[in-house]
């Protein structure tokens, strides 16, 4: 084989495995979503919207331009090794009443050596999790979440 082509094939197997880290990181994402509602014990997954719409309760977001979006997980931003996304929490007093307000918490996702580690900076949290994919243990990081949004509403003028 032509030197050429030794590197057009690491060169390949390079890609596929930047790839491969990012889909994981998008992927953990969601499962880090899916244990946050279930940790929440949710009365229910979903309320509607202003539109009618059946949306979550937590939600995934992104930055764009100072504001949150919310996106689908493929969609959401790398950046020297990390992923970057919010985790976005609609609370009310119920259901149907209104208006509803959603709390976000940004976070940076990175892959470790036998886990992940989760941070903000915004909050001066830092979570390592063992395992990987739906066998990593995120109730660390449910805990500080959890802790985090009790002190956003402990805030009284």
């Amino acid at each position: 084989m032509s030197r050429f082509l030794q590197l057009r094939e690491l060169k390949t197997k390079q890609d596929d495995a930047i790839s491969e880290y990012w889909r994981d990181l998008q992927g953990t994402v969601g499962v880090i979503r899916e244990g946050f509602s279930n940790f929440l014990e949710l009365p229910e997954a979903t309320y509607l919207d202003n539109e009618r719409n059946e949306t979550p309760y937590v939600r995934i977001a992104k930055v764009v331009n100072g504001d949150y979006k919310y996106v689908m997980l493929h969609e959401l931003p790398g950046k020297d090794g990390f992923l970057e996304f919010a985790i976005g929490l609609t609370l009310d007093r119920g259901v149907s009443t209104y208006p509803k307000q959603t709390i976000f918490t940004s976070l940076k996702l990175k892959k470790e050596e036998g886990g992940y580690l989760v941070t903000s900076t915004e909050n001066n949290l830092t979570h390592k999790a063992s395992g990987s994919g739906l066998d990593a243990d995120f109730s660390g990081l449910y805990e500080s979440l959890f802790d985090i949004l009790r002190k956003h509403l402990s805030y009284r003028p």
